[in-house]
C-alpha cells in the first residue's frame, strides 16, 4: 500500500512540475507612456490579478514574470494619469506598451478680498530689471533717464547727473542703500558718486514717507537699494562685461553672494576704464575715465533681529575736454565759428589736468527687531567721507596740485518705529566740510560744520477705496561757517582787493509737511 501512494505522489508532482514549465512561466515586458506627448510615465503602479504591484523605472519600464496561461484583470494606476483597467490573456511571453491618459483635476474656486494697507498716494517710478540689465555700462544718470520725467544734465562727455520735475542737485535726493547720499554737489559739474551695479533696484518716489529722509527732497527721492540676499547656495558668482568701441575702452563687474539660513553676504568689484571719446571726424582730447568701485553687504538674521552692515567705496579719475578750456567769450565765440576746435587731438589713455578725482566712502551698520508682524523698530549709522579734487590748468602742467580740494564727512544717526501705515522717527546728522590748505586758491566753499537733528511722522488712513496720506517733519539746524570774502570796501590802488576770514554762526528751524489724496 505505501509503494503505492508513492508511486501516486511521484506522478502528481511530475505532473505539476510539467504544467509549471508549460503555462506559469510566461513573462510581460512593457512600457507605460503618456498618450499625447509618448513619453515616459515613471512610478507608475502595474499590477495583475492579485500579485503584488510593480512600479515602473523612470523610463517607464516595468517586467512581469511567472504568469500562468489563462486571462487575467491588468490595470495600471498613477497620481497624474486616469485609471486603466483590461482583461488580459496570457498565452506566451510578450512585450506591450500601455498609453496613460493625463488626468484633469478640477479646483474650487478661491475668492480673494483685499485691504488697502501701507500704499504709497503717488506712484513710484521703478526701473525693471531688464532696463537695469540693458544699462549695463552706463551712469546712473543715463540709467534713471528710462523713468518717464527723468531727465539728464550733461556737462562735457563724462558727467551727468538726474533731473527730475526740472531739479536736481540738493533739491533731489539720493538714497543709497537706505542712507541720505552727501557730497560736493552745489555744481552742475558734480555727479553723484554711486556704483550702478551696487543697486540691482532703483526706484523713484514721491509720497509722504519723503519726510523720513529730509524737507529738501522738493523734486523727489531716487532710492538705489540691493536687492535680497539668495542665501539658497554657499556661493554664486555673476560677472558682466561691457565693451565700448569709442574710447576703446570696457567695463567689468563681478559678484559673489551666497549664505544659509541666518547668514547672507555679497561682494562685488568694479572697473572701468576708457581713452579720448571720438566724434565723426576728430578725437576729443583729454576725454578718458578711470574707475575702481568696490562693495561689501553682511546680512544677520537671528530669531526677531536683523543685523546688516555695508561697505563701499567709489573712486573714479575723469577727464575734462581740453578744447573746451577758454578763457573769454571772444573764444567761445571763435571756436563756435570755426566748428570744431582748433587743436587736434590723438587717442590715448593719458588723463591730465583739467581733470577731477573724487573718492567716496560708505560705512552703514542698520539694526531691525520685528515686535510682531504688524510693527518693527529699526536704528541705523552710517559714515560717509566724500573727497574731491578738481584740477585746472596751470603755468605749471607738472604741478599736480588741484584747483579744489575738499573733504566732506557726514554721520548720520537714525531711528525709526513703524506700525502698519504709521512711520515715525528721530535723525540727527554731524556734517563737517574741510578745504585742503596749500592748493593755492581761494576755496570756493568754506569750512563748516553742519549739526542736525529731525523728528518725522507719517500716517496713511484707507478707507474703502480711498487713502488720505499725512507726513510732518521738524527740524532743526546750526551752521558753523568760516571762509574768506573779498573786502569791496578798501580797494587797493592796482584795483585788486583783500580778503579777510569771516566766521558766523547760524540757526535754523523748519517744518515741512506733505498731503496725498487717492
Amino acid at each position: 500500500m505505501k509503494n503505492i501512494i508513492l508511486v501516486l505522489l511521484l506522478s502528481f508532482a511530475s505532473i505539476y512540475a510539467q504544467a509549471q514549465q508549460q503555462g506559469c512561466a510566461i513573462s510581460i515586458q512593457g512600457k507605460v507612456v503618456d498618450s499625447d506627448t509618448h513619453e515616459a510615465v515613471g512610478h507608475a503602479y502595474v499590477k495583475f490579478d492579485d500579485r503584488s504591484p510593480v512600479l515602473t523605472n523612470h523610463i517607464g519600464e516595468f517586467y512581469l514574470k511567472d504568469l500562468c496561461h489563462g486571462e487575467g484583470i491588468f490595470s495600471i494606476s498613477h497620481i497624474s494619469y486616469k485609471n486603466l483597467t483590461k482583461r488580459l490573456v496570457i498565452v506566451n511571453d510578450s512585450t506591450i506598451t500601455i498609453y496613460l491618459d493625463k488626468k484633469s483635476v478640477m479646483l474650487d474656486a478661491v475668492d480673494i478680498h483685499s485691504n488697502l494697507h501701507n500704499k504709497s498716494i503717488q506712484n513710484a517710478n521703478r526701473v525693471s530689471k531688464e532696463q537695469i540689465v540693458a544699462s549695463q555700462g552706463k551712469t546712473l544718470a543715463e540709467v534713471l533717464s528710462s523713468i518717464d520725467g527723468v531727465s539728464i544734465l550733461k556737462t562735457g562727455s563724462n558727467i551727468s547727473k538726474p533731473v527730475l520735475n526740472g531739479l536736481y542737485g540738493n533739491r533731489l535726493l539720493l538714497v543709497n542703500n537706505g542712507v541720505r547720499h552727501e557730497s560736493q554737489q552745489w555744481g552742475a559739474e558734480h555727479a553723484p558718486e554711486i556704483d550702478p551695479f551696487a543697486g540691482q533696484e532703483i526706484v523713484v518716489i514721491k509720497n509722504a514717507d519723503a519726510v523720513r529722509y529730509g524737507p529738501d527732497a522738493l523734486a523727489g527721492i531716487i532710492q538705489i537699494n540691493p536687492t535680497s540676499i539668495d542665501r539658497s547656495r554657499k556661493l554664486k558668482s555673476s560677472t558682466a562685461l561691457v565693451v565700448n568701441s569709442n574710447g576703446k575702452g570696457g567695463i567689468l563687474n563681478t559678484q559673489l553672494e551666497g549664505g544659509n539660513s541666518n547668514f547672507g553676504y555679497r561682494a562685488g568689484l568694479t572697473a572701468k576704464k576708457s581713452g579720448n571719446l571720438k566724434t565723426a571726424n576728430y578725437y576729443l582730447g583729454n576725454t578718458g575715465t578711470e574707475e575702481l568701485n568696490a562693495n561689501l553687504l553682511l546680512d544677520y538674521t537671528w530669531k526677531q533681529s536683523d543685523i546688516q552692515i555695508s561697505l563701499s567705496h567709489f573712486g573714479t579719475t575723469l577727464g575734462i575736454f581740453e578744447g573746451a578750456h577758454i578763457g573769454s567769450k571772444e573764444d567761445i565765440i571763435a571756436r563756435i565759428a570755426h566748428g570744431r576746435p582748433f587743436e587736434t587731438y590723438e587717442f590715448g589713455y593719458s588723463i591730465y589736468a583739467p581733470k577731477q578725482r573724487v573718492e567716496h566712502q560708505v560705512a552703514k551698520i542698520n539694526y531691525q527687531y520685528t515686535l510682531n508682524e504688524n510693527s518693527n523698530i529699526q536704528g541705523q549709522y552710517s559714515l560717509q567721507r566724500n573727497h574731491r579734487r578738481e584740477y585746472d590748468r596751470r603755468r605749471v602742467l607738472e604741478d599736480d596740485v588741484p584747483m579744489a580740494d575738499m573733504v566732506l564727512t557726514t554721520q548720520q544717526l537714525e531711528l525709526v518705529y513703524s506700525y502698519l501705515n504709521t512711520l515715525a522717527g528721530l535723525s540727527g546728522t554731524l556734517q563737517v566740510n574741510n578745504n585742503t590748505p596749500g592748493t593755492g586758491t581761494t576755496p570756493i566753499i568754506p569750512n563748516f560744520d553742519n549739526h542736525t537733528f529731525g523728528a518725522f511722522v507719517s500716517h496713511k488712513v484707507p478707507f474703502g477705496r480711498k487713502q488720505l496720506e499725512l507726513g510732518v517733519r521738524y527740524d532743526y539746524k546750526y551752521f558753523d561757517v568760516a571762509g574768506y570774502r573779498f573786502d569791496y570796501t578798501n580797494q587797493n590802488i592796482d584795483g585788486s582787493l583783500n580778503q579777510y576770514l569771516l566766521t558766523d554762526q547760524k540757526h535754523f528751524n523748519n517744518v515741512s509737511a506733505v498731503a496725498g489724496f487717492t
